[in-house]
């Protein structure tokens, strides 16, 4: 995000609040602003849009956005019902403007709460390890103050996953944020939304071919094997679909994933221990970043010691092109089948180089 964004964001946030302040004023003298130009919906949206500047990772202007909010909602602005009650929360929290007071304080108001999030997983997944930092804290700290609060922080991200669907500047932070909080435990009670979060996932990585994406989606389905075993086999037939993908760094990165994975979640390993060490074998020591024919046959394995169904063979049509077969759905759209076709070049494109 360079100078130019940050400088026209910066601009359309003090136009908002000059527009919110004459509103007020004019409310307090009797006149009134067109519906179309100020209502609920516009007012609402335009100072949820500073709400989610005031979570994002650039400093400049994540102060003049909390800035720009108090000052807001501290006016007397006709059609924002719900900021007196939020103003509340802002004269607790007085001039801090940290991530400890604003998560919890934007992420609780409705009206809010949705931009705010998107906004917040952009700075956990920052470069800037001093601001990732400062808001994972936060909002670990929010999810850990009990399952409600997990529950919503949760909610919040499967929305920011699906609002967003295609965008990686947002999904891939909101993918490494989920796996933050896997890491910390909050996730072993939101077993609820595993379904949810598990279709959610599979929904973004399908077909694409952003690196970055597919690598944070892997570690968050390696997590996924906590859950009950409809949803591990869902997770597994995808981490199984990339250990053939063309691109040879994420066929190692989930071999990896899925080696770190098994070890933990044991139960969905063979009984039979020499089996089940043989597996472990097998992700550990083949050359997943190799050939890829080789790559592809070497999974066999792992269908068959995990239970998870192979995918049906793509079948030849008269015109010489592979076609999946009906039954290759799902999970299995996010396959190798339906993956680029491109070896190093299309890895260099989708990191940016």
């Amino acid at each position: 995000d360079g100078d130019v964004g940050s400088w026209v964001r910066m601009e359309a946030m003090r136009g908002v609040a000059a527009v919110a302040e004459a509103v007020a004023a004019g409310a307090s003298h009797g006149a009134a602003f067109p519906n179309s130009a100020w209502n609920e919906a516009v007012a609402g949206r335009a100072v949820a849009r500073i709400a989610r500047q005031a979570l994002e990772k650039i400093d400049r202007v994540r102060e003049l956005a909390t800035a720009t909010l108090f000052r807001i909602v501290a006016m007397d602005v006709p059609c924002m019902v719900w900021a007196d009650e939020f103003a509340s929360g802002v004269a607790l929290a007085g001039e801090d403007a940290s991530f400890g007071v604003l998560v919890p304080l934007l992420l609780g108001e409705p009206t809010l709460c949705r931009e705010a999030m998107s906004g917040l997983v952009v700075s956990v997944g920052d470069l800037a390890q001093s601001v990732a930092h400062e808001a994972s804290r936060a909002l670990l700290g929010m999810a850990r103050g009990s399952d409600s609060a997990a529950q919503r922080v949760v909610e919040l991200l499967l929305a920011t996953l699906r609002g967003h669907s295609g965008d990686s500047r947002v999904v891939v932070p909101t993918l490494k944020t989920l796996d933050a909080l896997f890491a910390a435990g909050v996730m072993e009670t939101q077993a609820s939304a595993a379904g949810e979060l598990l279709g959610a996932v599979q929904t973004e990585l399908r077909g694409s071919r952003d690196v970055h994406k597919l690598m944070a989606g892997a570690k968050v389905l390696g997590s996924m094997l906590m859950y009950g075993r409809q949803v591990a086999v869902g997770a597994l037939k995808v981490l199984l679909s990339f250990l053939a993908h063309p691109y040879a760094k994420l066929r190692k990165h989930t071999a990896d994933e899925l080696y770190l994975a098994l070890n933990t979640y044991e139960d969905h390993m063979p009984d039979d221990e020499d089996e089940a060490d043989d597996l472990l074998d097998l992700l550990s020591d083949f050359a997943w970043d190799g050939d890829r024919s080789a790559a592809a046959a070497a999974r066999d394995p792992l269908f068959e010691g995990l239970g998870v169904p192979k995918p049906a063979p793509r079948k030849v049509t008269g015109g010489g092109k592979a076609k999946a077969s009906s039954g290759q759905a799902g999970a299995a759209g996010a396959s190798a089948g339906a993956a680029p076709t491109g070896g190093y070049a299309d890895l260099v494109r989708s990191a940016g180089m």
